[in-house]
């Protein structure tokens, strides 16, 4: 555990917070995947509070947290972590996306399938592969 500083505001205590995680991940990357772990529940406990945490706490994830989970490529945080940043900072956009995407789902899902089963048949069919 690091030592806690007296801060004169909620800005410098964060800004030293993320400080400290990122010296700390040089020493071991468990910490950054627990620190991400925690802020993916944050994120999805978001709902209970009041809406200026809900933009604040959003905007420090986009900003900080959703890219470090790219760096360390865990796609499926950083995904979430979008995902439901970009819920709470552009609610109008989200819901017109979700609703374009929910109309062209089941297209989607059909074209992923042809695709699978051509190249599935594709693969199966292959000499080169079939010999190994």
């Amino acid at each position: 555990k690091l030592p806690k500083l007296a801060f004169s505001d909620y800005a410098d205590e964060q800004a030293e917070n993320l400080r400290q995680m990122f010296i700390a991940m040089t020493d071991d990357y468990r910490i950054i995947i627990v620190k991400l772990a925690d802020r993916l529940h944050n994120m999805r406990t978001l709902s209970h509070m009041k809406p200026h945490k809900q933009i604040k706490i959003s905007r420090e994830t986009l900003d900080i947290f959703a890219p470090l989970a790219h760096r360390m490529g865990i796609w499926q945080f950083k995904s979430e972590l979008e995902d439901t940043a970009f819920m709470y900072l552009y609610p109008q956009e989200y819901r017109r996306l979700d609703r374009r995407l929910k109309q062209y789902q089941d297209k989607f899902q059909i074209t992923l399938e042809k695709s699978q089963e051509i190249l599935t048949k594709t693969l199966t069919s292959d000499r080169v592969l079939k010999d190994q």
